[in-house]
């Protein structure tokens, strides 16, 4: 049976010499540790699957037990002379076969602990991953070592709170460290580094803090991967300004000589202190951050999100392009308003990629097209909403104490639409972001007496005083209605009905179509129940929608446009 496991290896430093000088000795240290970890094993749901000579071979359910247990273990063993132990951790898809694990995840694991200092612990980049938005736990990059056995490369990093010793070893680019300039922005301090790539706190030349990621030749499979990542984000670079649910690129350049490209974005805020930076201290606040220090969000928190992080990804997949990794850390808090971020996997839908994807948020077809995006968004706001791992679902918590019977439905809603966009078969889910935004959308107008969202940061039309205007464009026509202060029926007037936008002679306009108007500074539109529909940017609509200056709205064979009017 295949599953994903989080695979600890321990060894203990000096045990071979140990053995020789004294063999009675030895035997008693290995009794002892049977003593002093098994108990811990149990606190923390986790097994020992075997003994290999002084080493064990551990697992745990999820990252976050097997970090605790280890440190557990550390701090237990730290008095016993002879129990000095070396751990190493890693999560990875492995294969359990008559009580025993197998597979590369358990290979990665073993050749992880050697790096790890003596009553220390070292972990894997996806383990990093998992824990990096808990603020009690504090991690050094140690780069990435050539591991034997592993093609892969995989960034280690060292766990250094709780007493436990700092790495001993290194493998870092000495270009890129703090104090160094990349294209004129001074790197302060490193916030993230993966298989591909490292992303650097930076400052600008103007003093502005901006997330910088640097992307290296070296850690791509050949010079066709680099070009076309790195056409991938010139791509995204006009797009993250037109539409405020993406990242916002600033810059894009690249340094053939040097081999690497680099990229410029806006910076998350601070998981503390919002965009009041202090560079040692900052923790990018995301979705992560906030399950880790909430442990669950209220449905109706869940439901906005979901809205905001679906559209901007319909956003993405408007204009042809896919996402390919969303999960709890990709999607961030910037300025307060939900973004997309983690953008270094995108592409062209249908064009070719390397493989990308987070195990558990990426579908059993693998990510590169708007299904699968919409899957890992499902499986990202059904964490947020039950604080359980995404391998659980579509379960819900057993007991829920204090929680109200809304609270209930609310959830088991949102659950109906999530079975749709977490459905095994791409086929049966939502097409893309957009019609999972609507699906959203209309379910909490639904729960909420058909009044709008109260916010919805992704795409919203700016704030407007009093005596703004509205031009809507149709059929070569500028017609200025005053949006605040009115709704607007859009149909055909007739001899037993008059509209307030008149689309007459298009035929395949229902007499009263849809409406348009404002509410809580955001314009909004829905289909009346005509004979042909609505279309928003070419995709169809049911129940309400937000409006914005780049929708294109079809009504018949009708196309309006909205322009601000100052």
């Amino acid at each position: 049976m295949r599953r994903l496991t989080a695979i600890v290896f321990t060894d203990i430093a000096g045990f071979t010499a140990l053995s020789g000088q004294d063999e009675s000795r030895a035997f008693k240290v290995l009794e002892r540790q049977r003593e002093l970890v098994f108990p811990l094993l149990e606190q923390h749901s986790g097994q020992c699957l075997k003994e290999i000579g002084d080493g064990l071979l551990l697992s745990f359910p999820s990252s976050l037990q097997a970090v605790k247990c280890a440190i557990e273990i550390q701090k237990i063993t730290v008095t016993e002379p002879d129990l000095r132990l070396r751990i190493g951790i890693h999560q990875g898809d492995v294969i359990e076969h008559k009580g025993d694990l197998l597979g590369d995840g358990v290979n990665t694991a073993a050749r992880l602990e050697p790096l790890s200092p003596i009553r220390g612990v070292v972990m894997s980049q996806r383990v990093y991953e998992d824990i990096s938005s808990y603020p009690e736990y504090n991690m050094v990059c140690m780069g990435a070592p050539p591991l034997k056995g592993v093609q892969k490369k995989l960034t280690v990093y060292c766990l250094v709170n709780d007493g436990l010793p700092p790495p001993t070893q290194f493998w870092l680019a000495p270009e890129f460290e703090a104090g160094a300039k990349v294209g004129g922005y001074e790197i302060l301090a490193k916030i993230g580094s993966g298989n591909h790539g490292q992303v650097w706190l930076s400052r600008s030349v103007t003093g502005q803090n901006v997330a910088l990621k640097i992307m290296k030749r070296q850690d791509m499979k050949d010079d066709q991967q680099f070009d076309r990542e790195f056409k991938g984000i010139c791509h995204y670079e006009p797009l993250s300004r037109a539409y405020n649910g993406l990242i916002d690129i600033l810059h894009v350049s690249r340094d053939d000589e040097a081999g690497y490209y680099y990229y410029v974005m806006e910076l998350a805020d601070d998981v503390h202190e919002g965009q009041d930076i202090v560079p040692e201290n900052y923790r990018p606040k995301n979705l992560a951050s906030e399950l880790a220090s909430r442990g669950r969000l209220p449905a109706a928190e869940c439901l906005h999100i979901g809205i905001e992080a679906a559209r901007a990804l319909g956003n993405l997949h408007t204009n042809n392009i896919v996402h390919r990794d969303i999960r709890p850390s990709s999607i961030i808090h910037c300025l307060g308003k939900i973004k997309l971020a983690d953008i270094s996997f995108i592409t062209s839908i249908g064009g070719s990629f390397s493989a990308s994807g987070t195990q558990g948020y990426a579908p059993i077809e693998g990510p590169g097209y708007p299904p699968a995006d919409v899957y890992s968004l499902g499986k990202v706001i059904y964490e947020l909403m039950t604080g359980m791992n995404r391998g659980h679902f579509p379960d819900l918590p057993t007991t829920a104490p204090g929680v109200s019977r809304e609270e209930l439905q609310l959830q088991d809603a949102i659950m109906q639409v999530l079975r749709a966009a977490c459905h095994d078969d791409a086929t049966q889910r939502y097409s893309d972001g957009s019609h999972f935004s609507e699906a959203l959308t209309a379910l909490y107008v639904e729960h909420s007496a058909g009044a709008a969202p109260p916010y919805l940061t992704s795409d919203k039309i700016p704030a407007i005083n009093s005596s703004a205007r509205f031009i809507i464009c149709y059929n070569g026509q500028q017609i200025i209605r005053d949006l605040p202060k009115t709704e607007l029926h859009v149909g055909r007037t007739t001899n037993s009905n008059t509209v307030d936008l008149d689309l007459n002679p298009d035929t395949s306009v229902s007499r009263v179509h849809a409406r348009i108007w404002f509410q809580d500074d955001i314009a909004w539109i829905e289909d009346l129940g005509s004979s042909y529909g609505t279309k928003i940017n070419g995709h169809s609509i049911s129940g309400p929608h937000t409006l914005t200056f780049t929708d294109i709205i079809e009504i018949g064979e009708t196309t309006l446009t909205i322009q601000q009017c100052i």
